[in-house]
């Protein structure tokens, strides 16, 4: 009897080898979409907190309060300018200070919130400085109710529009 020999061909066959890289492709295909759209809602997600319109709403409540927290309640009441679009509030420059030798006056121009900071003597008022809160302004209206002050602003920085409404209770003297 003869025995014939079998080879066995060892190595990879054209099929596996196209089998194999359709399931590389389809993977790495996968994986760059996920990393796409990733980085694509990191950007997105990044430009709504630190974008101009949302820093903008925390930098003027925290200076509207700041104010308004430190102005007179018993003394000289707040004044709202015409259509409620400013809003002067007196204050102690110091906790030493015996009478309200201070103000700040909150309204827009040119699509900014300004803060006019300055100083009382006698019947007088003396503008020291302009501060420029925040730009992107469309739209404030003041109101003040009982020790309450309000302010609604709408901030449009061209890509996101938004509203803030703040209020805080005056508690000096």
């Amino acid at each position: 009897m003869k025995y014939e020999k079998k080879t066995v061909h060892k190595g990879v066959t054209l099929i596996e080898l196209v089998i194999t890289a359709a399931a590389a492709a389809i993977i790495i295909i996968g994986i760059g979409t996920i990393l796409f759209y990733t980085h694509e809602n990191y950007n997105k997600t990044f430009d709504r907190v630190h974008g101009e319109v949302t820093s903008g709403e925390y930098v003027a409540k925290r200076a509207f309060e700041s104010v308004v927290r430190k102005s007179s309640v018993s003394e000289m009441q707040p004044v709202l300018g015409t259509n409620n679009e400013s809003l002067k509030l007196y204050y102690y420059s110091s906790p030493t200070a015996t009478a309200l030798d201070s103000f700040t006056r909150f309204y827009t121009i040119n699509r900014q919130l300004l803060a006019v900071h300055g100083t009382i003597s006698g019947n007088s008022e003396q503008a020291q400085r302009i501060e420029e809160i925040v730009s992107s302004v469309t739209s404030a209206k003041f109101s003040v109710l009982g020790a309450n002050a309000q302010m609604v602003l709408t901030l449009d920085d061209g890509q996101r529009t938004k509203t803030l409404i703040c209020s805080a209770a005056r508690h000096s003297r």
